[in-house]
């Protein structure tokens, strides 16, 4: 290898350090952004469990938000 080709080596080299040291420094720095609703409990973002309660008339009712308790039998 010649002094040029080692040159250009090293700068492209250097050149790509800088690039990826700068891609981790605003990735680290850059805030998490978390949606502003998270910190309501409403229907829209409870998730209840798929359980079913079985009535006597034999029909069964599933579980509604946001207390996630069952629904009542008809």
């Amino acid at each position: 290898m010649n002094n040029n080709s080692k040159f250009v080596f090293l700068t492209i080299l250097g050149i790509l350090i800088i690039f990826i040291s700068i891609i981790f420094y605003f990735k680290k720095s850059a805030p998490n952004k978390i949606p502003a609703n998270l910190n309501k409990i409403t229907p829209a973002n409870v998730r209840c469990t798929m359980d079913v309660r079985q009535c006597p008339d034999g029909s069964y009712v599933g579980r509604i938000p946001p207390s996630c308790s069952f629904a009542p039998c008809p």
